[in-house]
């Protein structure tokens, strides 16, 4: 005997359809799955077909022997599949009840607040699909909903347009959502495709239902090749999910009752999905900043060290003269720059995590790397080099004496040239810093000691270095601190008013944004969570009457659902975050 479970939409092109006893029950079934949709619970078709054992031993050898070929493999067992998975006859349909996780609504609210778009890919019905979407407050009764379910090519392009002329003329100003099946997108051409884009792109929510894994992996494709500059993050949790994880820029597997492929094949593993805040809104988005800083401070410090040779170029005829003493020179990446812009891209934190959860809208006040970015940090590096080089050069090279009267010659000046790009570089890192602890600190100064410590070593106990008995010298001379002090006003000074200047314009933006968020309308509360506020903010009392509302009938296989209901939404999201005792009463009602 052969058995079968499937969504509806396979198991029907694989029954019998001449079987009267199929027609019948398929009938009273497709009446039923519909009832259990709207209550939210995921269904499934049962099916079995009797074989032969002759029928058996012929097949399951010939797919052993496509098992073994190289040459379209694949091809060849969907085919055997397909031989043998026909002329079903139907046992029923189950409905079940998968409650979501703890706190999702929340977390895809403050996804949605932090300007994150948010498309939900699902294989079930509809119905089911469109009621997980009012549990996780993706849908409400405020939007305008566009749904594409199509049996043919024309009616799928049709759709298309038609949604794409309602955005034109009457959605302008409202929330609009895109509803669309697996089966419409089995109609669209490459051309009708970037229109589908162009059509979700422009809607505040998107809702693919009955979409195969294969469909998932094409529909986050298709958005990475037809939108510019955008980052696609897939979440998933279950081996259905593995093609679209991986075919995301980002992919994060939840580990669960649904296994742990799809874990393995994600960049990121969680143990449930409210983690995406804190993965999200707090450490995306501080690893962000942080590391952008740390991929323009590093342009930024070695820009600093080397184009003094150029700027010196001007004063030697432009011979190849070295600056520096080669042996400081090679610790200066290794050892004197590199540990406090560690420590800041580790530890540095702009705000703390409980403040940038309860404000999602920070996640976009983070400034994004683009070529400006660079550009503000090459400048930066040009413009205090040479700041440096030209402080120096001119007070120093053969003016400056030591108490004992003789003039430094270029080896000192070279190295003071070297003392400032290593004193500038690490108290920068104090600068961009938002949280300085006593450790930071440390490793900052700790750093330039590390550097005059080595310095001192190799001019006092050596007599072959060019820098032998330079270091007294230098750091006895007046001039030389007179020098780093208006070096350090004009570089590390305007460094920081410019980063409290930054500070400020993030503040007020994020006001701008908590005015506007608060100028909405005062029923935003209704609008944005229905007539009805979702179950996990609903008093316990109210779940006693949750199924006794009178429901509202939605003609779903329009393009267009009404904006308010008549007397309350058929779909209410309930079933997926009320108590397990109500499921019994959820069948009944569904019954009847």
């Amino acid at each position: 005997m052969l058995l079968c479970k499937g969504a509806d939409s396979m198991i029907i092109n694989l029954i019998d359809k001449q079987n009267r006893q199929n027609q019948e029950l398929l009938s009273i079934t497709e009446q039923h799955l519909e009832q259990y949709a709207e209550k939210g619970l995921r269904t499934l078709l049962l099916a079995y077909k009797d074989l032969s054992k002759q029928q058996y031993d012929e097949w399951i050898s010939n797919y052993l022997q496509a098992g073994l070929q190289t040459i379209n493999r694949d091809e060849q067992l969907l085919n055997l599949q397909d031989q043998i998975e026909n002329n079903l006859v139907l046992i029923g349909g189950t409905g079940i009840e998968d409650k979501l996780q703890d706190d999702v609504g929340n977390t895809m609210q403050k996804i949605l607040n932090a300007g994150i778009k948010i498309w939900v890919l699902t294989g079930d019905k509809l119905e089911t699909a469109i009621n997980i979407s009012y549990a996780c407050n993706l849908l409400n009764d405020s939007q305008q909903k566009i749904v594409i379910q199509a049996d043919d090519q024309f009616e799928a392009q049709f759709k298309i347009n038609q949604g794409l002329d309602l955005l034109k003329s009457q959605f302008q100003n409202n929330s609009t959502a895109l509803i669309i099946s697996g089966d419409s997108l089995i109609h669209l051409d490459e051309k009708y495709q970037i229109k589908l884009i162009d059509l979700a792109k422009q809607c505040h929510t998107v809702l693919a239902c009955r979409v195969s894994p294969k469909q998932k992996q094409e529909l986050v494709q298709l958005v990475k090749d037809n939108i510019y500059n955008i980052v696609t993050m897939a979440v998933g949790d279950g081996a259905n999910d593995v093609n679209m994880i991986t075919a995301a820029n980002i992919g994060i597997g939840i580990k669960g009752v649904e296994g742990n492929q799809a874990a393995r094949a994600a960049d990121y593993s969680i143990g449930e999905f409210k983690i995406l805040q804190q993965l999200l809104l707090y450490h995306g988005r501080e690893c962000y900043r942080r590391n952008q800083v740390l991929v323009g401070y590093n342009f930024y410090k070695n820009l600093l060290i080397v184009l003094p040779h150029f700027w010196f170029s001007f004063y030697n005829g432009f011979s190849p003269l070295n600056l520096y003493d080669p042996w400081l020179y090679q610790f200066y990446n290794m050892f004197y720059t590199s540990v406090p812009i560690m420590v800041y891209a580790i530890l540095d934190q702009q705000y703390s995590s409980k403040f940038l959860l309860q404000n999602p809208q920070l996640y976009q006040t983070n400034n994004k790397v683009t070529l400006l970015t660079f550009f503000f940090w090459f400048c930066s590096g040009g413009i205090q080099s040479a700041i440096v080089i030209y402080a120096v050069f001119p007070s120093m090279e053969q003016t400056s004496i030591d108490k004992e009267g003789r003039i430094l010659f270029l080896s000192s000046v070279g190295m003071a040239v070297f003392c400032y790009a290593i004193i500038i570089v690490n108290l920068k890192v104090f600068v961009f810093s938002y949280m300085n602890s006593i450790g930071s600190v440390l490793f900052i100064f700790g750093s330039i000691f590390l550097y005059l410590l080595t310095y001192m070593v190799l001019s006092q106990f050596t007599n072959k270095l060019d820098i032998s008995h330079t270091f007294i010298h230098l750091f006895s001379n007046v001039q030389f601190y007179f020098i780093l002090s208006g070096i350090l006003v004009l570089t590390i000074l305007f460094d920081l008013a410019l980063s409290r200047w930054q500070i400020f314009s993030e503040q007020q933006l994020f006001e701008i944004r908590k005015i506007r968020d608060a100028q909405e309308p005062a029923s935003s509360e209704k609008s944005r969570f229905g007539s009805t506020p979702p179950s996990s903010l609903m008093p316990p009392d109210k779940f006693e009457n949750l199924f006794q509302e009178e429901e509202d009938i939605y003609d779903d296989t329009s393009v267009l659902l009404p904006v308010k209901p008549v007397k309350t939404r058929k779909y209410t999201g309930y079933a997926f975050a009320q108590q397990e005792k109500k499921l019994d009463e959820a069948l009944r009602n569904a019954e009847n």
